[in-house]
């Protein structure tokens, strides 16, 4: 059981950071379920491979992790959809928040920023794609 416990810790440190840089940086559209169970997996990887002398292994999983999580960050992060919404709107926003889309992709997004706010005298609502950056408005 002793083994487990490195593996479950470095786990755990990850698990909190890709949590934490998701809700922070991404507003909750970062795809993370493939990573998560990577995550997971990696538990038992560390066990296996790395009580066991397999570094070469062990590293090509890292590898592995590490184009996982490269091709699963999302195009924008929340600030630059912000930013973009006000240059090309002028928009006052008064609520952002987060909408599902139709992709299954793991590697993709499968949320998209939604702002709500005044432009003049109109409330309108725009959503940004996370995953290129396309704005489009939103009809009530």
């Amino acid at each position: 059981m002793k083994d487990y416990i490195p593996g479950f810790i470095l786990s755990l440190v990850l698990f909190v950071i890709l949590t934490v840089v998701d809700s922070q940086v991404y507003g909750n559209v970062m795809p993370l379920s493939l990573l998560y169970l990577l995550t997971i997996l990696h538990v038992l990887m560390f066990k296996i491979l790395i009580v066991e002398k397999k570094r070469l292994s062990y590293f090509l999983f890292i590898i592995f992790f590490a184009i996982v999580l490269f091709f699963s960050i999302p195009e924008l992060t929340q600030k630059e959809a912000v930013e973009k919404v006000v240059a090309m709107h002028d928009l006052d926003i008064t609520e952002t928040t987060t909408v599902p889309t139709t992709n299954i992709n793991p590697f993709r997004p499968s949320k998209a920023y939604l702002f709500k706010g005044y432009k003049v005298d109109e409330e309108i609502s725009v959503m940004v794609s996370a995953t290129n950056g396309k704005v489009f408005i939103v009809e009530h």
